[in-house]
């Protein structure tokens, strides 16, 4: 869950440079239990990044004995979405 403050309908209200009216649509409105400075609440997704690695180095111990090298990778991720309303 995430909270933030967005422009109140009073702070709406009171931009009087144009610019900033046009930016205004791309904030979204409070949210309607919200109380404080921050009334924006929103249960937002979240991305898991996993990179996994495995080494093995050869290695000649002996004309004998050898030790040899091996690589494994594993790269995922998993999103988590928030809640819809």
């Amino acid at each position: 869950m995430s909270s933030t403050h967005v422009p109140t309908d009073a702070e709406r209200a009171s931009v009087t440079d144009p610019i900033s009216k046009s930016l205004l649509q791309f904030w979204p409105a409070p949210s309607p239990n919200a109380t404080g400075f921050n009334n924006f609440i929103a249960n937002v997704g979240s991305t898991t990044f996993d990179q996994t690695g495995l080494v093995k180095v050869d290695y000649n111990l002996s004309q004998k004995d050898h030790l040899s090298v091996r690589w494994a990778e594993y790269s995922g991720t998993m999103f988590t979405p928030g809640a819809c309303h």
